[in-house]
């Protein structure tokens, strides 16, 4: 049940938030189990799966790989710095098939075991995605729990230089790619990934010393192998999963539980600034998906985001109903 009040308003502010124009390409979305941008000390997942990610240690924020400030966490190995959820509490990330995971990282400490993304204890192994102590790419996946098969690049990381790294498995092999090409031999596997039920993590595994050390930004796991033009289309996009070669800003009016919101019982004004408070656009959504596309006319940019209830509707005792802000 929601968290509905009830009060007689002719508008209500519901939200104000930084949006980058969203990827146009909608297959990107399809079977995308966790979103996690990793910016401004927010761990929150955008998809509807609400895989909210817990702070272990205290991760910051950093500047993001096109230097924009406050986009990226920056996570200490020693202290630990990690972000994690329990299998209890998250949804679709039991993933037994297909599987990609991608991040943008910046390594601080070379030369040792930085683990990024795992579902991974001893005896209960499902997968884990992490740098290697000689910098190259490793990707391990188990069918039993016990016993893994893994692959890793060719081509090594240094520090301080951002690199987009994804892993994938597609039924039939597991690979890697370091700025979108694929390094290092894959390696056969046929027999999936066992569903076990250890945290998943960003930013450590178990053991003690292989922690992340650096920066992270813009994680995402998909229960499914991304083609090459989703590949392609991944490596391209700014920070904040936002596209850099779009005017466009794709979105959803959401509530204060994150739901969608249904505009056409809620009619909602979209008002779009720029982050110096410029004026950029406006527009009324009425439909029940709450869905709605602006075309911003700016490219590579980010913006503020005001949406504003424009009337209001009623329940059986003429009360006004308006999700909770």
């Amino acid at each position: 049940m929601k968290n509905y009040k009830q009060k007689i308003v002719s508008f209500l502010l519901i939200a104000v938030f930084l949006i980058s124009p969203l990827s146009t390409n909608a297959a990107l979305l399809d079977n995308i189990q966790g979103e996690w941008y990793l910016s401004d000390g927010d761990f929150t997942d955008q998809t509807a799966n609400n895989n909210d990610m817990t702070t272990v240690g205290s991760p910051v924020a950093a500047d993001g790989f096109t230097g924009y400030p406050d986009s990226a966490t920056d996570f200490e190995q020693g202290t630990p710095d990690y972000l994690k959820i329990t299998d209890a509490a998250q949804t679709g990330l039991d993933i037994t098939g297909d599987l990609t995971v991608a991040a943008w990282i910046k390594i601080e400490t070379a030369s040792k075991l930085n683990m990024l993304v795992t579902k991974w204890e001893a005896s209960n192994q499902s997968f884990r995605f992490y740098i290697g102590s000689d910098n190259k790419i490793y990707f391990a996946i188990s069918s039993d729990g016990t016993e893994n098969v893994w692959t890793n690049s060719d081509l090594t990381l240094s520090a301080g230089v951002w690199t987009h790294v994804m892993a994938i498995y597609d039924g039939t092999d597991i690979r890697v790619y370091k700025d979108n090409v694929q390094t290092g031999t894959p390696t056969s596997h046929t027999t999936g990934i066992y569903n076990g039920n250890g945290e998943f993590r960003i930013g450590h595994g178990t053991t003690a010393g292989r922690e992340f050390d650096g920066v992270i930004s813009d994680v995402g796991v998909w229960s499914k192998a991304l083609t090459s033009g989703e590949r392609a289309e991944l490596y391209a996009l700014a920070e904040n999963f936002g596209s850099a070669d779009t005017s466009m800003i794709n979105a959803v009016v959401r509530d204060s539980n994150g739901d969608a919101v249904n505009c056409t019982a809620f009619n909602t004004r979209v008002i779009v600034y720029t982050t110096a408070g410029v004026f950029v656009s406006t527009e009324l959504v009425t439909i029940s998906d709450g869905t709605y596309s602006i075309d911003t006319g700016l490219f590579d940019t980010k913006f503020l985001v005001i949406n504003l209830y424009e009337g209001a509707t009623t329940d059986s005792i003429g009360a006004a109903i308006v999700p909770a802000s």
